[in-house]
Formats: C-alpha cells, sequence, structure tokens
C-alpha cells in the first residue's frame, strides 16, 4: 500500500509540501500516546485540514480508530477524496 505522504507527493499540489511538514511533525510529537492506547481506542482530531495526519496515523496506528473533522471551510472537499 502506498502510503499518504507519496500519494500527495505524487500529485504535485500546490503547498503539500507544508501540509506534510506540518503533518511530519504532528506525527513525531503524538505518536507516543497513541503507542500507548488500548486496541479500538478512538481518536478524534479537531481541524484535520487536508487529513494528511490523520492518514499518517491511520496508516502507522490500524489498531485504533480516528476520525477528523475540519470546521474551517476553504478547505477543497476534492483533496479530502485522496
Amino acid at each position: 500500500m502506498k502510503s499518504i505522504v507519496n500519494t500527495i507527493k505524487d500529485l504535485e499540489i500546490p503547498k503539500s509540501g507544508l501540509w506534510i511538514s506540518e503533518a511530519e511533525f504532528g506525527f513525531k510529537n503524538i505518536k507516543e500516546y497513541c503507542q500507548n492506547l488500548e486496541i479500538e481506542s478512538s481518536v478524534l482530531e479537531v481541524g484535520c485540514g487536508s487529513g494528511i495526519l490523520l492518514s499518517m496515523f491511520s496508516e502507522e496506528f490500524c489498531h485504533l480508530n480516528f476520525e477528523g473533522i475540519e470546521p474551517y471551510s476553504e478547505i477543497d472537499k476534492n483533496l479530502l477524496a485522496v
């Protein structure tokens, strides 16, 4: 399976480099908390933007349930379907 980061890079979406950098920063700083959660725990990301970080966590921690909401409406809805 191709990772979400590689998929986004291949699509050459404007500003995606910044989005990926932000997601990698968040992943690095939050993954320890996810490592300590019980199997089937639920995690909500509020302000998930393009969903890259959420996808990274879903790929890495497939035994957890991830959901995300983005209250800011200017995110291109087509990008969220990637």
